[in-house]
């Protein structure tokens, strides 16, 4: 398909119609699925329905039945060990699980069903319940013979509790009586009591009798339970037997199992009265045989006989219409013991024979298991699922196709996922097409593509929110267990059915419509406007602004000290005047007065940062004065966050700034002429001398016998070569203060270096009467420089030794290494008196003989003390009085330090 044709109005509107039906069908054939998941069935009785005796439904409803039901045999079997249930028959509560049959018993813990059934019916049991865990509360640590008796009742209800507690522990009295109220316990009991065995005295309150200890206290009150509401078949109660045995250690103990026997038995007695009630709330029937002791547990009314039936007998009748219906059986028989299995549903055999192995014992059970297929009991799960699963199964066999073998039905599940690839092309489709044209391949925006990104979000949430609740609450009819919605169960299906196919087209309508609000904004690569982005990109511009005023502040400590001193003030009082608006205000409009108190504070803050950025602006005023008086012609005052008075100040500080920058670039290219002029000259100069020395040395080689003549020639050489020298120096000065040189790096032995000095200087020094004193340490001097340069140094600073020391004095040299640093120094003693400082000696041209009757030029300090910076050593020069010391350092290096040996470096 050509361009023209795919972007045409009529292939977009064909391909979202498309998008539409099958977004319909797709959630049509989803809340059929949807339906029968909700109802309890898997994905393979969906695409395949069946039956409800066939389903997995069934299955997990027998077996949630038979775990409840044998939950009641296992409590029946523990008693009264298979046999049928007769109130005089006894158990020893010590010995529960023992049950009717247990071979010894011991009479005075032996109690009658009836006795314990009654016992758990009346108010003995809350009450006993209530003693047992609450008895610690009334144990009285000191006691005194002449403590009143507290009591709230009359004189004659205290005569009545004195009177019954003569039989208490060694006839001793109560140390006091509480009245307590315990109807909350009674309220709370098992089964709430009977109002035939109400106590007269004790049904709202109890006279509790308080003890020096605990056994006092359960003996004292639990006699007077016991002799009320039961004894045992002797017609002893436990307190007295506790007594009389001297186990007054286990009366708690004996008290525990007589509750728990009480709720035991009373749970069985319930059982057993109540088979009829059990037996119409279910619709599965089971019966079991253990061979071993001939015990018989059913639920089922019909099959309690005296005597056993087998389970050919069981299924005889469970195959009648009593149970079953045609052709819907649901049962399984096991006869473990002979080895036959008889049953539809043989996949549960071996689950079922665990089941019942676990919970009643092992034994050579005869189990049979049946469904009630006639549903007798309407209000049972059961019953509502097998009309959802037959309903369910006769929908699906009528949605068939006509196809070339005759019809066929269809597979909603299937389906389902069919209309969703169609849907998703679809839409892969309408991305595609969005905001193109056939006349060109530009992107066309609307008017939407203008709105902010956050607003087609919230759009989205709605929409979306709408649908899922649309979508949500078409299922929220379908109720299970609800007669009426069973019976109109085929008009609620067709209501789902048409909110899902409307559900589908307006979801696959929406994203539609998304795919084309954000596909366009992707093609043209912009999301469009934000107001998040917006608002994030102020706010963080007046946290920038606010961090800076802040830390600017910390500048100007001593006033936005007291400014803060101030503020705080301002503040404390505001606060409290606004306390006590809001105090009044909230009675009549708390919302309104809390809302302006937190204006105020807002407003504070605003005020503060105010004041604040203004005194900060003030402090970099400050700062760049001082800068700018230290010579830091690089610093400018930052005026971004700065306003009114502020900014003018700082901005004609700034021009300042620029004004006495350019005076010292005008000084400093002053300077760089003056130096290129010397330079010039000094190079203009040395060709004419050159021929000058070269001619006066002509004349020398002429043998000129004029000794006058001769003396003349004699001193023109000589002025010539100094005027040489002084040129030469001069020519190397202005490069090295240019920094027109090259540098030659390489690892040199300074202590060497020196060494060599000393030698070539040796003549010069024992013409003028000076005495030479090195002290060079034993180890090497190692450094990095550039061995010629280096050498020039040390020969100027023996050359200002030689030339303006006294004669007949001494000159030391000196080195060290200290550290990491070499250490080079020279002293001696000057002939001519030093009456300047010693950065005036650095100076060009500036000599130690004032009189400037040697040769000097004036250069030899300025090379040395340049040339020893340009290779990162340091130059230091001292006077004290007519001592003259120069000390230079270097930074030492090692053998093993890695590194070129040679290193040019263009200065």
């Amino acid at each position: 398909m050509k361009k023209k044709h795919f972007y045409s109005m009529w292939a977009k509107t064909l391909t979202t119609a498309v998008l539409l039906v099958a977004g319909g069908l797709t959630a049509v054939c989803a809340g059929w699925s949807v339906l029968g998941l909700y109802e309890g069935m898997n994905v393979q009785e969906i695409m395949n329905p069946v039956s409800y005796v066939d389903s997995e439904q069934a299955q997990r409803y027998v077996r949630q039945e038979v775990y409840s039901q044998l939950d009641n045999f296992a409590s029946e079997n523990k008693i009264l060990n298979g046999i049928a249930y007769n109130g005089d028959l006894t158990v020893d509560i010590s010995n529960l699980d023992g049950g009717v049959k247990a071979e010894t018993k011991d009479p005075n813990l032996e109690y009658k069903l009836s006795d314990l059934d009654a016992f758990y019916n009346s108010d003995g049991y809350p009450f006993l319940r209530w003693l047992t865990e609450t008895k610690h509360e009334y144990v009285y640590d000191e006691y005194e013979e002449n403590d009143v008796v507290d009591s709230e009742d009359d004189e004659s209800s205290v005569a009545a509790t004195e009177a019954q507690t003569e039989s208490a522990v060694d006839g001793s009295q109560p140390v006091n009586i509480e009245t307590v109220d315990i109807s909350d316990w009674i309220s709370e009991s098992d089964d709430g009591g009977t109002a035939d065995n109400r106590h007269p005295e004790a049904y709202e309150s109890y006279q509790v009798k308080c003890y020096n200890n605990g056994a006092d206290v359960l003996y004292g009150n639990g006699l007077e339970i016991e002799q009320k509401f039961i004894k045992n078949i002797n017609g002893m109660t436990l307190a007295e037997y506790a007594r009389t045995s001297d186990q007054m250690n286990l009366l708690s103990t004996y008290y525990d199992n007589l509750l728990d026997a009480a709720r035991q038995v009373h749970a069985l007695v319930e059982q057993s009265q109540n088979i009829e009630k059990q037996f119409a709330n279910t619709n599965v029937y089971v019966y079991l045989v253990n061979e071993e002791d001939g015990s018989v547990f059913t639920n089922v009314p019909a099959w309690k006989t005296e005597q056993a039936m087998s389970l050919t007998q069981v299924e005889e009748q469970y195959l009648t219409e009593n149970y079953s219906a045609p052709d819907q059986i649901f049962y399984l028989m096991i006869d473990e013991a002979a080895g036959k299995v008889s049953t539809p549903v043989h996949y549960m055999n071996e689950e079922m024979k665990e089941i019942v192995s676990d919970v009643l014992g092992d034994g050579n059970w005869k189990i049979f298991v049946g469904l009630d297929t006639n549903y007798h009991c309407k209000t049972s799960p059961s019953y509502f699922d097998s009309m959802f699963y037959a309903f369910y199964k006769n929908t699906s066999e009528q949605l068939t196709f006509q196809g070339a073998s005759g019809e066929k039905q269809i597979n909603v599940f299937a389906a389902m996922w069919v209309f969703l690839a169609l849907a998703i092309v679809m839409l892969v489709l309408v991305a595609l097409q969005t905001g193109r044209k056939p006349e060109d391949d530009k992107i066309h925006p609307v008017l939407m593509d203008r709105f902010p990104i956050e607003l087609l979000m919230l759009k989205d949430i709605i929409l979306w929110t709408l649908l899922v609740v649309l979508y949500g609450t078409g299922f929220a009819c379908v109720s299970r267990n609800s007669s009426y919605y069973y019976s109109m169960l085929p008009q609620v299906t067709e209501n789902v059915m048409v909110r899902c196919a409307i559900c589908g087209v307006l979801v696959a309508a929406l994203f539609a419509w998304n795919l084309k609000s954000y596909g366009r904004r992707i093609k043209e690569r912009k999301l469009g406007g934000s107001i998040i982005a917006s608002i994030a990109h102020a706010i963080k511009r007046t946290v920038d602004a606010s961090r800076k005023t802040i830390q600017n502040s910390y500048r100007a400590q001593k006033a936005n000290r007291q400014l803060l001193i101030a503020y705080i003030v301002l503040l404390g009082v505001q606060t409290i005047f606004m306390w006590i608006i809001c105090a009044f205000g909230f009675h009549y409009a708390g919302g309104m007065a809390f809302f302006f108190f937190l204006l105020m504070i807002l407003f504070d803050i605003f005020v503060y940062l105010k004041m604040l950025k203004s005194t900060s602006g003030k402090e970099a005023i400050k700062d760049g004065i001082q800068q700018l008086a230290a010579g830091n012609l690089d610093y400018r005052i930052n005026t971004e966050h700065m306003s009114g008075e502020n900014l003018e100040l700082a901005e004609e500080i700034n021009k300042v700034r620029d004004g006495v920058e350019k005076a010292v670039d005008n000084q400093m290219k002053s300077e760089r002429l003056k130096t290129d002029l010397i330079t010039n000259v000094s190079h203009d100069i040395k060709t004419p001398l050159t021929s000058i020395i070269n001619y006066v040395d002509i004349l020398k080689r002429e043998n000129i016998q004029d000794e006058r003549i001769a003396g003349y020639i004699e001193i023109l050489n000589r002025k010539a070569l100094r005027l040489k020298q002084l040129t030469e120096d001069l020519v190397e000065a202005s490069k090295i203060s240019s920094g027109n040189i090259t540098l030659t790096m390489q690892e040199i032995n300074l202590k060497q270096l020196v060494k060599q000095t000393n030698g070539e200087f040796e003549e010069k020094f024992a013409a003028k009467n000076l005495n030479l004193i090195c002290d060079l340490p034993e180890e090497q001097m190692l450094i990095r420089a550039d061995g010629r340069r280096m050498f020039r140094v040390i020969e100027n600073l023996y050359n200002n030794a030689a030339k303006y020391a006294m004669p007949g004095t001494r000159v030391y040299v000196t080195g060290s290494v200290e550290g990491d640093t070499v250490v080079f120094s020279m002293k001696n003693v000057s002939e001519s008196p030093l009456n300047f400082k010693a950065d005036e000696l650095l100076e060009r041209f500036v000599r130690g003989d004032v009189s400037r009757s040697t040769e000097g030029s004036g250069l030899g300090l300025e090379i040395a003390r340049n040339l020893t910076v340009m290779q990162d050593g340091t130059f230091d020069l001292y006077l004290d009085g007519d001592l003259f010391k120069v000390t230079i350092t270097f930074k030492k290096i090692s053998k093993a330090e890695p590194g070129p040996k040679n290193k040019q470096t263009e200065v």
